[in-house]
């Protein structure tokens, strides 16, 4: 609060606008002020998958000068890692309220090359899209934007998970004094401006830098994990593994924050421990240029079965819908294409033993793939999603 001193008003509403709690806060002469207000047995938020998505309102009123307002849902995170008993390798669940999620969706890239033009009804027309396709998670991808305030209320509102990216992707950046500071600057503001969302789920500090740092063999040593890398051929190590953290620990409250996507293990796309990009160009799009950039490991990657341990511990118990969009990019991520059939995603698990975190790639776009929903022609097997077609 600009000004000093002064008396704030916190107003908690239910999400049936009944007014719940009231408390007047003395501001500091530097016009901070901080409460903690108890909402007795709150209306939890869940995924739309699994439950409601009650939203309480918080306004914070400073008498005829300014009024400002949130909306919060009340869930509890965690992103289980645990190791696993009969396997190598750790789960990589998201667990809200205690329940393992599902996790099956889309990556999303900005809508419009044109921002402003992508209104907040054509994110609700998108995102409801999505939802009526059984997508339960959206992950922005580092190479886009932190999207617009409208993104992440529509998704509180219809149960749609959040994995956010920061906006680092397929890239060596520099980590100077001044860069740096640049960095902590816009990343601590967008933390700030989205953080509260309770669809937001993961901060990822990047999109397949580290990936990218074994494939062209930049100086990336796994083991060290103390620094300084500024002598380094990839220094931006400093900003994912110091500046973002902090930044998380310090503003995202219990949002995890993740090194990478892809990251974990031994390298950063192993199959047995945290998420993966998988890039075989067999199952990508089979061009001359595909098959050319991709190193020989991503192409003779391990099969592992659907119902062994490593595959149930890195997916989500119990499953809540057999119907999900069947091309996916995995979490693990992977795309395939599959028959229009009553159980596709079924088939598409047993045929390719799938791991059930599944993000398809690239979401909005034009792009032709199966999608087994009732509101499609179920006698048409593809469908390409167009701006006419996906708006109301």
């Amino acid at each position: 609060m600009e000004g000093g001193a002064g008396e704030v008003e916190i107003e908690v509403h239910s999400p049936t606008g009944e007014s719940g709690l009231k408390q007047g806060i003395k501001a500091d002469e530097n016009g901070d002020f901080k409460a903690e207000l108890k909402v007795q047995n709150p209306e939890l938020w869940y995924p739309f998958t699994y439950g409601a998505q009650p939203l309480y309102t918080i306004t914070a009123t400073l008498a005829k000068l300014d009024k400002q307002e949130r909306k919060i849902g009340f869930r509890r995170l965690r992103l289980l890692q645990h190791a696993l008993k009969k396997a190598e390798g750790t789960s990589f669940t998201f667990e809200i309220n205690n329940i393992r999620t599902f996790c099956s969706g889309s990556c999303w890239i900005p809508g419009d090359c044109l921002l402003p033009r992508f209104t907040p009804d054509r994110y609700r027309s998108w995102l409801s899209l999505a939802k009526s396709g059984n997508q339960t998670m959206i992950r922005v991808w580092g190479g886009g934007i932190v999207e617009s305030d409208s993104f992440y209320a529509i998704c509180d509102e219809l149960g749609i998970l959040v994995w956010q990216d920061f906006l680092f992707a397929c890239g060596n950046y520099p980590a100077s004094e001044d860069f740096c500071e640049a960095v902590k600057g816009e990343a601590e503001e967008q933390v700030k401006r989205v953080g509260h969302h309770a669809s937001l789920v993961l901060w990822a500090g990047n999109n397949e830098d580290y990936m990218l740092a074994e494939r062209w063999g930049w100086e990336y040593d796994p083991e060290d994990q103390e620094g300084p890398w500024d002598q380094t051929n990839f220094p931006a190590r400093r900003i994912y593994e110091r500046v973002l953290p902090e930044i998380c620990e310090r503003l995202a409250g219990d949002v995890p924050y993740w090194r990478s996507s892809p990251y974990g293990g031994k390298h950063s796309n192993d199959l047995t421990v945290g998420d993966t990009h998988i890039w075989d160009g067999e199952h990508f799009f089979p061009s001359a240029f595909c098959c050319s950039v991709i190193h020989p490991f991503f192409q003779k990657q391990e099969v592992i079965s659907y119902t062994n341990e490593i595959s149930m511990a890195r997916q989500a118990i119990p499953l809540p819908s057999l119907q999900i969009l069947p091309l996916t990019l995995h979490l693990r991520i992977r795309l395939r294409v599959c028959p229009l059939s009553p159980h596709s995603a079924s088939r598409h698990h047993q045929a390719f033993r799938a791991p059930l975190g599944t993000l398809l790639f690239p979401f909005p776009s034009p792009l032709p793939f199966s999608f087994p929903s009732p509101f499609l022609n179920p006698k048409s097997n593809k469908h390409t999603l167009t701006e006419n077609q996906s708006n109301p």
